[in-house]
Protein backbone atom coordinates (compact mmCIF):
# COMPACT_ATOMS: atom_id res chain seq x y z
CA UNK A 1 0.00 0.00 0.00
CA UNK A 2 1.53 3.48 -0.40
CA UNK A 3 2.11 5.71 1.62
CA UNK A 4 0.97 9.40 1.68
CA UNK A 5 4.68 10.33 3.10
CA UNK A 6 6.17 8.12 0.13
CA UNK A 7 8.25 11.05 -1.84
CA UNK A 8 7.54 14.00 0.90
CA UNK A 9 10.38 14.33 3.22
CA UNK A 10 8.84 17.34 4.26
CA UNK A 11 6.24 15.90 5.38
CA UNK A 12 7.50 12.94 6.98
CA UNK A 13 9.77 15.20 8.79
CA UNK A 14 6.73 16.93 10.16
CA UNK A 15 5.23 13.77 11.11
CA UNK A 16 7.93 12.13 13.29
CA UNK A 17 7.89 15.66 14.75
CA UNK A 18 4.34 14.94 16.38
CA UNK A 19 5.12 11.18 16.44
CA UNK A 20 8.33 12.84 19.21
CA UNK A 21 6.37 14.71 21.25
CA UNK A 22 3.69 11.96 21.70
CA UNK A 23 6.36 10.15 22.93
CA UNK A 24 7.28 12.28 25.67
CA UNK A 25 4.10 12.75 26.60
CA UNK A 26 3.62 8.96 26.90
CA UNK A 27 7.55 9.11 29.23
CA UNK A 28 6.43 11.62 31.20
CA UNK A 29 3.01 10.82 32.23
CA UNK A 30 1.22 13.30 30.69
CA UNK A 31 -1.04 11.26 28.32
CA UNK A 32 -1.42 7.52 27.31
CA UNK A 33 0.96 7.28 23.99
CA UNK A 34 -2.42 7.36 21.29
CA UNK A 35 -4.25 9.50 24.18
CA UNK A 36 -5.36 13.65 23.31
CA UNK A 37 -4.54 15.48 20.14
CA UNK A 38 -1.47 17.03 18.70
CA UNK A 39 -2.14 19.64 15.92
CA UNK A 40 0.35 21.01 13.35
CA UNK A 41 -0.45 22.81 10.29
CA UNK A 42 0.97 21.14 7.00
CA UNK A 43 -0.67 23.41 4.59
CA UNK A 44 2.50 24.04 3.37
CA UNK A 45 3.11 20.32 2.74
CA UNK A 46 -0.11 19.54 1.08
CA UNK A 47 0.50 19.29 -2.62
CA UNK A 48 -1.99 18.77 -5.74
CA UNK A 49 -2.37 14.83 -5.03
CA UNK A 50 -3.06 14.77 -1.43
CA UNK A 51 -5.59 17.44 -2.24
CA UNK A 52 -7.06 15.59 -4.90
CA UNK A 53 -7.25 12.01 -2.27
CA UNK A 54 -11.18 11.62 -1.54
CA UNK A 55 -12.71 12.06 2.16
CA UNK A 56 -11.98 9.02 4.43
CA UNK A 57 -15.15 10.20 5.87
CA UNK A 58 -18.21 11.96 4.73
CA UNK A 59 -19.12 15.91 6.30
CA UNK A 60 -20.50 15.71 8.45
CA UNK A 61 -21.21 20.12 8.81
CA UNK A 62 -22.43 22.61 6.28
CA UNK A 63 -20.20 24.21 3.50
CA UNK A 64 -21.11 27.34 4.51
CA UNK A 65 -22.64 27.62 8.05
CA UNK A 66 -24.68 30.54 8.61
Amino acid sequence: MKSVLDNRPALAAEVEKVAEVAGYLWQKGWAERNGGNITVNITEYVDDEIKAMPAISPRLWPKNPG
